[in-house]
């Protein structure tokens, strides 16, 4: 339920002042008519300022009902007297219990860091939409875009959206960043590809991805100085499904490990292409039970055990990436290789 304002007309100007303040400070929000939001051209000058203001119409009528909102009373004192003249209405909902004063000074500072929040994850969705419209041959703007998305009908959902959308940003950020901080060594044509790692920082992510121990310092130094190769199995949304970890002295593969030290069973193939491409022994009993040497074509093989259960789960699970493998095409980066060795 709502609660009604002495000072109704007064609270919604003071939430749309707000939000030129606070959220849109400089930014132009100036209505545009009908004819300019379906004028290609115009559009096209305007885009950052037709976001803002899809947005704005978004705020200043959801967020304004959310302040509103019984359950969150960020900004209300209740009313305990009122003057005799008083209007009806204003006695009437004073008799219920149900007369607020809004006063913005009290709006918490979680509430406008949140308001931020969602601010930015609009414009994202406005920006969107209006590149969306500038595709097609005629396009049509409308300000209300958003209003009329029901899964941002209540803002306390807008949050929750705004807020996993930003972890996804964040996410992305962070796997440029250890990007710049690895090497791609192998591609396959699936879009899975072999990631050298080369710093700490990059061996401490693939740690959290993978729940296991490769980045808690211990394998540092041996990285830095070239003693030891740390690779991931990475797939198209960079995350890991395989670590693998090399002794270069020695030329072995010291371990494949999956999340939290499991068996790479399902990536059997992906293995076999990794030993044959670097030419590695293999020194680790993660890799025993699924792939072989044969000393006649003096490669490595994937080996099926007998466990039936595992054999039809890895031939005919066409969901599994390994299901493909036959026809993934190998594209070692040679000349990286060769630099290394």
């Amino acid at each position: 339920m709502n609660l009604d304002f002495i000072n109704e007309k007064d609270a919604k100007r003071i939430v749309s002042d707000m939000l030129k303040q606070h959220i849109f400070q400089h930014n132009d929000i100036s209505v545009v008519t009908t004819e300019q939001l379906n004028n290609r051209d115009f559009i096209f000058d305007n885009k950052e300022k037709i976001s803002n203001a899809i947005v704005f119409q978004y705020l200043k009528l959801r967020f304004y009902d959310y302040i509103k909102d019984e359950t969150n009373p960020f900004a209300f004192t209740k009313v305990s007297n009122i003057a005799e003249n008083a209007e009806e209405w204003i006695k009437r909902q004073h008799s219920n219990g149900n007369l607020y004063l809004f006063q913005e000074r009290l709006l918490q500072n979680e509430c406008k860091n949140k308001l931020k929040e969602v601010s930015k994850y609009l414009f994202y969705l406005s920006t969107e939409y209006v590149e969306k419209e500038l595709n097609k041959s005629s396009p049509r703007i409308r300000l209300d875009f958003l209003k009329q998305d029901n899964k941002l009908s209540a803002y306390t959902n807008t949050i929750y959206l705004a807020q996993k959308w930003e972890q996804k940003q964040t996410m992305k950020d962070r796997n440029t960043k250890n990007l710049s901080q690895s090497k791609r060594i192998m591609n396959f044509s699936n879009g899975y590809y072999i990631l050298q790692l080369l710093t700490q920082e990059a061996l401490e992510e693939e740690g959290k991805m993978m729940g296991h121990c490769i980045g808690d310092g211990a394998y540092t130094y041996g990285v830095i100085n070239d003693e030891i190769r740390v690779y991931s199995l990475r797939d198209k949304s960079n995350i890991s499904h395989i670590t693998f970890l090399e002794d270069v002295q020695t030329n072995n593969l010291m371990q494949a490990k999956c999340v939290g030290n499991s068996k790479p069973s399902k990536y059997s193939n992906y293995c076999v292409d990794l030993l044959n491409a670097l030419h590695l022994n293999i020194n680790t009993s993660d890799l025993d039970y699924i792939v072989k040497y044969n000393y006649q074509t003096l490669r490595f093989e994937t080996y099926f055990p007998q466990n039936q259960d595992i054999q039809s789960k890895l031939v005919s699970d066409k969901s599994n990436p390994i299901v493909k493998s036959n026809n993934i095409q190998l594209n070692m980066l040679k000349t990286n290789l060769q630099n290394q060795r």
